[in-house]
């Protein structure tokens, strides 16, 4: 996989705390927020790594996305099927996509 829109209509299989970020895996694809990543669900609103992120972060896992934003250098943002919205500043930096 090499383009974001590819992730539209995959499932989230993973979630990994790794270091200073975080992973999302797509089945064989993985994207890397190097940036403290967002994640909204109802009306709450969790930054990693503050309390309850981790969990909240978690609840994307099995959740397909439905929809994605993503303007190159700021910010990649994208809806699952369970209602969560996770978002990523971007600060200069390119996706890391893998």
């Amino acid at each position: 996989m090499k383009d974001v829109d590819e992730l539209l209509g995959e499932e989230v299989s993973s979630v990994a705390f790794v270091g200073d970020g975080v992973e999302f895996r797509f089945g064989s694809a993985v994207l890397l927020s190097t940036s403290a990543p967002y994640v909204t669900i109802g009306e709450s609103t969790y930054r990693f790594p503050t309390a309850g992120s981790r969990d909240a972060l978690c609840l994307v896992i099995g959740s397909v996305v439905e929809s994605l934003d993503h303007i190159e250098g700021q910010r990649f943002e994208f809806t699952t099927s369970n209602g969560c919205r996770v978002w990523i500043a971007l600060d200069g930096r390119p996706l890391q996509l893998a």
